[in-house]
């Protein structure tokens, strides 16, 4: 047991300074309310179980007495308790001491950038995300309407509003501490999702920095939470009545998996879903209510149970996808960074441009050093060379996604903002010396926009448009 506690101890460590080192305030923010809260509920309840236990509370001290020695150990076991969340406490503090002295260049940068580091969000019009449950078992097989990102559009199985509903129960019935602070915390989440919070509350509960998307994410946890918990805690009066009335358990879940797969289809976000992406989708939902179902009504089988719903659930949500390809084989072989490769080989110091933010990430797959490749923190240095008097500084220093777009010598450089994270440089033909860059992959015809300045030389072509090698004329 000692060295379990010691175990978690540093798992803790870990786990929290991934947490803080992920650096990502839009998820840190409502989740970090998630954490603290159940953190501070798991304490109090420690807490309170070592004062029903602790001998010095029992008027019998003759027996207590005779217990002394399982007094000594229970001691014992408190004192590494401590000891061992101490110790994961000073762990992470040294590890965000260390990170923050090595890297607060990059730190200060962040913080100091237009995005994310002075967003301000307030929410509201994301109402419908509340409903968004099995979406994600879709993508593999909605071709060209899915995301580009489709990280953007992970949910959580949460099942809303039935979690809130089963707390409101857990509330009236057992006045249970847990599912109201929960609950309490999800309902701020959602009215700043679907309304919107003033600017001044938004920044004094730091939820400026996230976004509608990010806390959507957060409900989805919290309701998760609540589901389980309101499971567990009526699990007594979800049983009988589920050994009672089977036939009326079933027709209710097969209202509820066939309502949420509905809602994905047609108030979604636009998507064409196919005959079998529904039926998947109605499948994955139903075998996750059915899990639960075993789960508060047979004792003997319910692990077998849940793990037969979640691994039916996890193989639909890869049945569709391509093969996963493995090594890099598959990149190696692409045809456009091959044609890359061939370049960077010439000259492995050379300074490389994209039109495209999408190439340009496979610039840097082909070794090429590229200045457009996603800024993960602002290049105010960079930038400011072809903007000297500072006057696009608001749109470049952010993290961003960069297309550039070559423009005649005579005009002069300029940058416009997409959105929040990516922007478009409209580069002068004689601005090219400033950044000192070497080569750039277009699909414009650059040699029409050679000056007596610069010269933009065709090298190679793919299907996706022409390398150029630039030539100067000092």
């Amino acid at each position: 047991l000692l060295f379990a506690k010691w175990v978690y101890a540093f798992l803790i460590a870990w786990f929290a300074g991934c947490y803080l080192l992920v650096f990502y305030p839009a998820l840190q923010v409502p989740c970090f309310y998630i954490f603290a809260l159940m953190g501070i509920w798991v304490g109090i309840n420690y807490i309170r179980d070592r004062r029903k236990n602790d001998p010095l509370d029992n008027k019998a001290y003759a027996k207590w007495f005779q217990d002394i020695k399982i007094f000594q150990k229970e001691s014992s076991s408190v004192v590494v308790t401590i000891a061992s969340l101490a110790v994961s406490i000073c762990l992470v503090s040294i590890c965000i001491v260390l990170v923050f002295i090595e890297g607060w260049d990059v730190v200060s940068a962040t913080l100091n950038s237009a995005y994310p580091g002075n967003r301000i969000s307030t929410g509201g019009g994301f109402g419908v995300g509340l409903f968004y449950q099995a979406s994600a078992l879709l993508l593999p097989i909605m071709g060209s309407s899915a995301l580009p990102n489709v990280c953007e559009h992970a949910s959580f199985y949460s099942f809303f509003p039935l979690g809130s509903l089963l707390a409101l129960f857990s509330i009236l019935r057992k006045r249970d501490i847990l599912s109201t602070c929960l609950l309490v915390l999800q309902m701020f989440m959602i009215v700043y999702m679907v309304i919107g919070v003033p600017e001044w509350l938004a920044t004094l509960t730091l939820f400026k920095y996230s976004t509608v998307g990010r806390v959507m994410f957060a409900v989805g946890l919290v309701e998760s939470v609540l589901l389980l918990r309101g499971l567990v805690l009526n699990r007594d009066i979800l049983s009988n009545f589920y050994l009672k009335k089977p036939l009326v358990v079933f027709v209710i879940v097969l209202v509820l998996g066939i309502s949420i797969t509905l809602f994905e289809v047609f108030f979604d976000t636009g998507f064409t879903f196919s005959a079998i992406g529904i039926l998947l989708s109605f499948l994955g939902i139903l075998s996750v209510v059915l899990g639960l179902l075993c789960w508060i009504s047979a004792e003997k089988n319910m692990h077998k149970m849940i793990v037969l719903a979640l691994t039916f659930t996890v193989a639909l949500s890869g049945f569709c996808i391509n093969p996963i390809h493995k090594g890099i084989d598959y990149i190696q072989s692409n045809q456009v960074i091959q044609e890359f490769q061939q370049v960077v080989d010439t000259d492995k110091d050379g300074l490389w441009l994209s039109c495209d933010s999408l190439y340009s990430q496979l610039l840097v797959m082909a070794g090429a050093k590229t200045l457009n490749s996603v800024s993960v923190y602002p290049n105010i240095d960079l930038w400011s060379t072809i903007d000297r008097d500072h006057q696009f500084e608001d749109v470049y220093n952010r993290y961003a996604h960069i297309d550039v777009i070559v423009i005649p010598g005579q005009e002069k450089s300029y940058f416009e903002l997409v959105q929040a994270d990516f922007f478009k440089v409209y580069l002068s033909a004689n601005d090219f010396d400033a950044l000192e860059v070497n080569f750039i992959f277009s699909d414009q015809n650059l040699e029409s926009l050679s000056t007596d300045e610069v010269q933009f030389e065709a090298i190679g072509s793919t299907v996706a448009g022409t390398i150029y090698k630039v030539n100067y004329f000092k």
